[in-house]
């Protein structure tokens, strides 16, 4: 999805090739699709943020993010150039933490940032 004033972010997309065409759906499967639609229509919620070294220069690193509550991760991206970075999760009131890893020359210790909570927009 395009934003305004450029740049992309992920868009929310179901899929569910079993009911295509099926002339009735049972109440569980009337349920998840129920579900995903009330998702798909609700509020983004993004993990938005910078990766920067102690300098305050930018970095380009393997950022994830995970639900504070059960520790599951929530996804993955690396950062631009730049150092940042968005990351779309399903928790929209969950705290998260994340966690930047130096992959790139492994000589670095991780940069983990708690307590996040994503950007609604």
């Amino acid at each position: 999805m395009t934003k305004l004033g450029g740049g992309t972010t992920p868009a929310k997309v179901a899929w569910f090739g079993g009911v295509y065409g099926a002339t009735a759906y049972g109440a569980n499967a009337a349920a998840i699709i129920g579900a995903a639609i009330n998702w798909l229509l609700s509020p983004s919620a993004m993990i938005i943020g910078t990766v920067n070294d102690d300098g305050g220069n930018p970095l380009e690193r393997l950022v994830c993010a995970y639900l504070r509550s059960s520790g599951a991760l929530v996804g993955s991206t690396t950062s631009a150039p730049d150092g940042s970075f968005e990351l779309a999760t399903p928790y929209p009131t969950g705290i998260h933490f994340v966690v930047a890893f130096d992959e790139l020359s492994g000589e670095k210790n991780a940069i983990v940032k708690d307590r996040v909570l994503p950007y609604l927009g």
